[in-house]
């Protein structure tokens, strides 16, 4: 099903995202794993060339998974029902047959937990692996509550182009492995999400291998962008474009630099960003970063932090008072930096927030967890990646003024 879009405040530049992503496809490549150098369109930020990169999350940060916490490799589906009958209602409208409902709520395979109250299924390799992308899709959800009882059906988000998308530098892992990856991932709307970590374990013989498959999992596909400088270049344009209004003062010695260096033709779009979005890019979030307890930064702290030098606490709760207080609609000509602010259309919940960089290319982290990276990538493939809603609103907002550093 493609997901239908509305849009406020589109300029041209936003006009081609809108056009691509209602189509699916038109600024993304043939080869979503392709490697090729690629360049965005010229404007006033001049041209960027980008190629696409696979960030992999270190062995610490894989240590600390609670997926790795409990030597157990059985599946158990935990679902709460206030009685065996709902239960069977459960699986009956995830897709399964009657018989295969009698099965699995038999005495046999199911059993309620007198601590929590929760009906375990204990499901077996068989009925996992013979179940559809859409049974997964209707059940899983139903299996991962945000409680402990349940943690192995918290589910792995990956890329649109599944496990394939970042399996495209060595890995380490068989083939079967990875192909049973594949097999297990299920779609919710163009979002690709994995849950059968247990699955996968039984088949594993050490510790370290199952370190390996998460760090596998966890990888995230990311762009190196680089601004192309020449004697052609727009100076005044570009310090226009990248200051971003006052904003960013702080990239223009380096890009006027890199001008008047003989010899230099690409700059790092590293370089451009400010101060907060410039430490971060291209890494893992870690307990000792920024959060607070077990709160990691999201994708509105890191939108909202954008510009700041040091994001204050209260980025990591942002609150649409706040927002409102310092934020206007953003009008064309779009700016460097501008928030991108995309909601569900139906509801007006917020889903996703962003920056623009410059044409299709947006500043990003696509979740609160710390395996999710700060990543630069395309609007269409944040869409992709990360919604499972079928209508979003998409709209652009700028810093009041006022607000500036």
């Amino acid at each position: 099903m493609n997901i239908r879009f509305t849009y406020l405040c589109l300029s041209p530049l936003l006009f081609c995202m809108a056009t691509a992503l209602k189509s699916g496809d038109a600024l993304r490549d043939d080869k979503p794993n392709s490697f090729r150098t690629q360049n965005t369109q010229p404007g006033p930020w001049g041209i960027i060339e980008y190629s696409r990169l696979v960030l992999e999350p270190s062995d610490h940060y894989i240590k600390l998974s609670t997926d790795l916490e409990d030597p157990s490799s059985e599946t158990v589906w935990a679902i709460l029902s206030d009685s065996p009958e709902g239960v069977c209602r459960i699986l009956a409208d995830a897709g399964f047959e009657t018989d295969k409902v009698a099965s699995l709520t038999s005495s046999d395979q199911m059993v309620q937990n007198p601590a929590t109250g929760w009906f375990e299924i204990t499901p077996g390799e068989k009925i996992i692996l013979e179940m559809t992308s859409e049974q997964r899709s209707k059940l899983y959800p139903q299996l991962q509550p945000q409680k402990p009882e349940n943690p192995f059906y918290q589910p792995f988000a990956l890329p649109p182009g599944g496990i394939r998308e970042i399996t495209t530098t060595p890995t380490g892992l068989s083939e079967r492995t990875i192909g049973l990856i594949e097999q297990l991932t299920y779609s919710k709307s163009r979002a690709k999400r994995f849950s059968d970590i247990r699955l996968i374990f039984s088949e594993t013989e050490s510790y370290e291998e199952k370190v390996r498959i998460l760090k596998v999992i966890g990888r995230e596909p990311d762009l190196s962008a680089r601004l192309i400088v020449n004697v052609q270049s727009d100076l005044p344009s570009l310090e226009k474009y990248w200051g971003a209004g006052g904003r960013n003062r702080e990239s223009l010695p380096m890009l006027r630099s890199v001008l008047a260096a003989e010899g230099v033709d690409r700059l790092d779009i590293a370089h451009l960003l400010p101060p907060t979005p410039r430490k971060l890019i291209h890494t893992y979030p870690t307990p000792w970063g920024y959060g607070i307890n077990t709160d990691m930064p999201d994708c509105f702290w890191t939108a909202f932090s954008f510009f700041s030098d040091d994001p204050p606490d209260r980025h990591l709760d942002f609150t649409t008072h706040v927002f409102e207080e310092r934020y206007e609609s953003a009008l064309p000509p779009f700016q460097f930096g501008d928030l991108i602010l995309i909601s569900d259309a139906e509801t007006g919940e917020w889903i996703h927030a962003c920056n623009l960089i410059a044409d299709e290319l947006v500043f990003t982290k696509n979740g609160r967890s710390m395996g999710r990276a700060w990543i630069i990538s395309t609007l269409p493939e944040v869409v992709d990646s990360y919604f499972n809603t079928e209508k979003v609103r998409v709209s652009l907002h700028r810093l009041k003024p006022e607000f500036l550093r």
